[in-house]
């Protein structure tokens, strides 16, 4: 990992699905988080993408697109020794926290309240609003 140059900014298979539909442009996110970043991705992220992917209907093709997105951006996979990926992206987020700022892409509110209560900010897309929100940034 070393030392951090820009933010770390974790993405789950959610939001991935989110900007795969057209919902979130990623070129926005630099704009909310008004910060050069990393896109990481863990690679338990990525094997749940394939599972949903395997799916018919639009679920199994927005995963798809997702994963074509994965493979065409310049984005980091880390692997972790998880089980679950909602376990893998705390892990991560952890490891990343004592070097770096981090924050974590995902509308998984039980996955954002675990985050939060680590003192883990996270980006989100409100349905409500159609639009993507930084929620809990540190000073």
């Amino acid at each position: 990992m070393g030392h951090c140059r820009s933010l770390i900014l974790i993405l789950d298979s959610n939001m991935l699905i989110y900007i795969a539909k057209g919902l979130i442009p990623l070129s926005s996110l630099g704009d909310i988080l008004e910060s050069i970043y990393k896109l990481v991705v863990p690679s338990r992220v990525i094997e749940e993408l394939r599972s949903i992917s395997m799916r018919g209907g639009l679920e199994g093709k927005y995963a798809r697109k997702a994963l074509e997105l994965l493979n065409n951006i310049n984005v980091e996979v880390a692997v972790v020794d998880s089980n679950r990926a909602d376990d893998a992206i705390v892990d991560l987020a952890l490891k990343f926290k004592s070097e770096c700022r981090v924050v974590v892409a995902t509308s998984d509110r039980e996955l954002r309240s675990r985050l939060k209560s680590l003192s883990i900010p996270t980006l989100y897309y409100r349905v409500s609003r159609g639009s993507v929100e930084l929620e809990w940034l540190p000073l």
